[in-house]
């Protein structure tokens, strides 16, 4: 039998391994204590690509119809608004008698414009959106975000050929794509089923016809469920619908809409037995109907918590209603927090659970494996089932 000779660890390897944990302490302990510049190291045009916020104008306000604004927004200084890849949304910041709130907004316009368009309907008893309609005028200043989302064609994860599914307002990430299509920035073929209720309820009608007609890379069929006519399918945007126009060539499916066209839709793609990889979402609204949620306890429906918030070193008691995501309360009593999508998708409200229990709907939960172990949470689609305590980072400056 050969005998296999294991040599020993090196004398000489050790002896260069101690020496450099003393240099490491050595150097750990001679250095200053001084922050260190989170800029050092950066490239210069990154903070014009990517700026933290931008502030911005509003150059001009559209009525698209009875209860829809497009506002166009551009910087105040002259300079180009940050660049965004078609289909990603801005959060806008707004101080409404002293309640400091953020809501997100897809950008509808092209990429090359100087300006972001984004477009805003009206929800009933909706805090922000009453705002905008009655407030807001040309010549405001807004403060927003840097573009950001997942919510746009990747060429290494999506298929050229994408059918993208909108309900009311969710058709905005859509003209973004067209207008790129159009402009020769974006090489795919679109095929857009748009839904709404009633013919008047339709967004950018004329638009969406001006661009179809001038790409055979675009096509967009109406569907309309409180209305018929020959000229639009009738009913909700159903498998039959979906098949019906599909292309016969490997697809990817984008869905931007209310969690109701969410809910329906989910439905139906099990009905397909489609590839969960090659559909995407981007909800217009977290919010949603306890009452309706299969795992909710009702009986804690109609009370109210109290919720204890730690944010650096400083411990807040406030009351939240049980209907309220846990972001909405901490807003109402005027506690600022990081957010930005509001959808339970950025990440950027990650929050500790400390003490008491929650209540997220499965289809909005977009933590990681050890966010749920290790009991985190996005106060933005969390909803209090008890008396909470949650330890939240505080916004950078």
């Amino acid at each position: 039998m050969k005998r296999i000779r294991i040599n020993k660890f090196p004398l000489k390897d050790l002896i260069n391994f101690i020496k450099v944990s003393i240099l490491r302490n050595k150097a750990i302990n001679n250095a200053s204590d001084k922050k260190i510049d989170e800029n050092i190291g950066q490239i210069p045009q990154v903070n014009i690509l990517h700026p933290q916020n931008q502030q911005l104008i509003i150059t001009k306000i559209i009525k698209e119809n009875t209860n829809t604004l497009s506002i166009y927004l551009e910087r105040i200084d002259g300079e180009n608004v940050a660049y965004f890849k078609p289909g990603q949304f801005i959060s806008l910041t707004f101080n409404i008698d002293g309640f400091i709130v953020t809501r997100p907004y897809s950008i509808s316009s092209s990429p090359n414009d100087k300006y972001y368009r984004i477009t805003v309907k009206k929800v009933e008893n909706g805090f922000v959106s009453d705002y905008i309609f009655h407030h807001l005028k040309e010549g405001d200043k807004i403060t927003s975000s840097s573009p950001s989302g997942q919510f746009y064609y990747e060429e290494l994860r999506d298929n050229k050929n994408i059918i993208a599914i909108a309900g009311g307002s969710g058709i905005t990430p859509f003209m973004s794509m067209a207008n790129a299509i159009i402009e020769n920035k974006l090489d795919i073929n679109l095929t857009i089923i748009y839904g709404n209720k009633t013919e008047e309820d339709i967004i950018f009608k004329d638009e969406l016809l001006s661009l179809e007609n001038k790409s055979n890379k675009i096509k967009v069929i109406h569907v309309l469920s409180n209305e018929k006519s020959n000229q639009y399918e009738h009913g909700f945007i159903s498998k039959e619908i979906i098949e019906k126009y599909a292309p016969i060539e490997a697809y990817s499916i984008f869905v931007c809409g209310p969690i109701g066209l969410f809910n329906f839709l989910n439905n139906e793609f099990k009905k397909m037995n489609l590839v969960k990889k090659n559909i995407r979402y981007e909800l217009m609204s977290s919010n949603i109907n306890l009452e309706n949620q299969d795992n909710y306890p009702l009986d804690c429906l109609n009370k109210t918590f109290t919720i204890t918030v730690h944010i650096n070193e400083k411990t807040y008691k406030i009351l939240g209603k049980s209907e309220d995501s846990i972001l909405v309360s901490l807003e109402k009593s005027k506690i600022l927090v990081p957010s930005l999508c509001r959808s339970g998708v950025c990440g950027l409200c990650h929050s500790k659970l400390i003490n008491g229990t929650i209540f997220i709907n499965e289809k909005t939960d977009r933590r990681r494996k050890a966010d749920i172990i290790y009991n985190y949470i996005h106060p933005c689609v969390s909803y209090p089932t008890s008396d909470i305590e949650i330890s939240i980072p505080p916004i950078k400056n």
